[in-house]
């Protein structure tokens, strides 16, 4: 069994204790995600199974989209509500305001990581030191916005799409947000919409995936070569054998234009190949 699992991430559970949950319904030592969600955050999360996870930098994408809530008139270590909340008495923005400030947060912007955070200062993860009360200076790291968009307010929260590269930290940018307007602000909600190419509407919960396990239904689980968007190229059984074996024969790459392609064989995907000027060489098989 080898495959993608795109998960409908619910709340209170991390990345990892989704991937220990499909490791443990599908009797899978091999499985693991390709961009991690915070516990508290909902939405997209794709997990990968058996062989396929040799495949999991080829599938990611650049960008990823949210939406997110920005809650206005507290500030918290974590810059969102599930950290030490404390009032911040302000004014609360009007949707015009906010949408004048967002068009400097479009394009390349640098961030500083939240303490509260998995990144890693001399190998251990900031969020220990944050345990300790010990603050420890964070390099500032470039993320790229594409898109950012308020769908209005309400009350004192309002709400954001934000479309952006990988790495991004939807709730620093909330942060910086409101202090561009002069006031705080933590985040409130997060939902990753889209992830790798997939959207949330394609997600499975994990009750779901459960059912249809028992059920010995697995059409939850996804083909890796059909989410590849290049030609497919059927392979005999000589250049298998040889490109498993770590034997880089060359394929011809005659009328095909693509730059990387799919490999099947009797149908069932096996790997990628990369263009090697008038030829084609292994790039993963399995």
């Amino acid at each position: 069994m080898f495959g993608r699992v795109d998960v409908h991430k619910g709340q209170n559970i991390s990345s990892f204790g989704v991937v220990s949950f499909l490791r443990r319904l599908l009797k899978m030592k091999k499985c693991g995600h390709s961009g991690t969600l915070d516990p508290m955050a909902t939405g997209v999360l794709s997990v990968y199974v058996g062989k396929a996870t040799t495949f999991i930098d080829r599938m990611r994408t650049p960008m990823k989209e949210y939406v997110g809530t920005l809650r206005f008139g507290y500030n918290s270590d974590t810059f969102d509500i599930w950290g030490r909340l404390e009032p911040a008495p302000g004014v609360i923005p009007s949707r015009h305001q906010i949408e004048a400030v967002l068009p400097r947060f479009i394009g390349e912007i640098s961030q500083v990581p939240p303490m509260v955070s998995a990144l890693k200062h001399q190998g251990k993860p900031l969020y220990k030191y944050a345990r300790q009360g010990i603050i420890v200076d964070r390099p500032p790291r470039s993320v790229f916005i594409e898109k950012i968009i308020c769908h209005g307010i309400d009350g004192e929260e309002a709400v954001f799409t934000v479309r952006c590269s990988k790495g991004t930290y939807i709730r620093t940018l909330f942060h910086d947000i409101a202090h561009e307007l002069g006031t705080s602000g933590v985040m409130s909600k997060l939902v990753r919409v889209e992830n790798d190419g997939i959207s949330l509407d394609a997600c499975f919960t994990l009750d779901e995936i459960e059912s249809m396990v028992r059920a010995e239904d697995y059409r939850f689980l996804r083909n890796v070569g059909d989410l590849q968007p290049f030609e497919r190229i059927e392979i005999g059984p000589f250049l298998l054998r040889n490109w498993r074996r770590g034997i880089k024969t060359p394929m011809s790459a005659e009328q095909v234009s693509d730059e990387r392609v799919v490999l099947t064989y009797k149908g069932s995907f096996v790997g990628t190949a990369v263009r090697s000027g008038d030829s084609f060489l292994p790039e993963k098989v399995i």
